[in-house]
């Protein structure tokens, strides 16, 4: 087989991959923007032609999505720059320090994301409880940051690891402290894998739902997830607006993606990402 038909299959495959992955981002979109009547009309309609901006737009007057979206960025937002220095000194110290001691760490963090966030639904619960911060932003950022702050410090420490010593060697010789190497030389060089894992921070806090679910009822403080739900009735569902609302949702993250998404593929080609 030729250079140039190799090169054909690969790039066919590669569009036939993108189709697969887009669809579902197309389908709901075109959801969001097409009349209720026309959502569940058969066959279906793969081109709609009835799409209209104004449907999208209707929801953002009639619904709570942009008081939703803003709790959500909010708690999201403050959980990330919460994880980040946690995370970056956890990871820096599983990199710099090699003992016994440390591994069985960076052993108990992989492992502690074995466990599935359900476990943890009842101790947070009663320590919200009784601590006074059910319905609130605080017990949201909490639990957000606590289950993010470990995989994060983890998915840190090759980035740090990817460092050489010998730069922070020469800055301490050159009368640097610790702290100062490390923000002066490793923080900037493991910036690739510090802006992939935001963005994994980032996701994690903005599309949790199990949560924002159980330690909130007020629906002033409801996030996006939450919201998302309120649309499912016991008699009928309305899937115009609940497309529409995924859609709005997913804007911000996407936003963030595009900002970093540089640094991000560095931080996965630089082994950022690798345990």
């Amino acid at each position: 087989m030729t250079s140039a038909a190799r090169s054909w299959r690969w790039t066919a495959a590669a569009f036939v991959t993108t189709a697969l992955v887009l669809f579902p981002f197309y389908w709901m979109v075109t959801t969001a923007l097409r009349k209720e009547s026309s959502v569940f009309a058969y066959p279906p309609n793969l081109l709609p032609t009835d799409l209209s901006p104004g449907l999208l737009l209707a929801v953002l007057w009639k619904t709570d999505v942009v008081r939703w979206l803003l709790n959500t960025a909010f708690i999201a937002g403050t959980a990330t720059f919460i994880v980040l220095p946690i995370a970056a000194i956890s990871a820096y110290a599983l990199a710099r320090q090699a003992s016994r001691v440390v591994s069985l760490t960076a052993l108990l963090i992989v492992v502690t994301q074995m466990m599935p966030p359900a476990l943890l639904l009842v101790p947070y619960f009663v320590m919200f409880r009784e601590l006074g911060l059910l319905d609130t932003y605080t017990a949201l950022i909490i639990a957000n940051v606590a289950w993010a702050a470990p995989v994060s410090a983890w998915l840190m420490k090759s980035a740090f690891q990817s460092v050489p010593v010998d730069l922070e060697s020469a800055a301490l010789v050159d009368g640097c402290s610790r702290m100062g190497a490390f923000f002066r030389i490793s923080v900037p060089l493991a910036l690739p894998g510090i802006a992939a894992t935001t963005v994994f921070a980032f996701i994690s806090a903005w599309d949790e739902y199990l949560f924002a679910r159980t330690f909130v009822s007020n629906s002033a403080y409801w996030v996006v997830s939450v919201g998302l739900g309120s649309f499912t009735g016991d008699y009928s569902t309305s899937w115009q607006q609940i497309m529409a609302v995924a859609t709005l949702s997913t804007l911000p993250p996407a936003i963030l993606f595009l900002f970093v998404q540089r640094a991000f593929v560095d931080g996965i080609a630089s082994g950022g990402l690798k345990g």
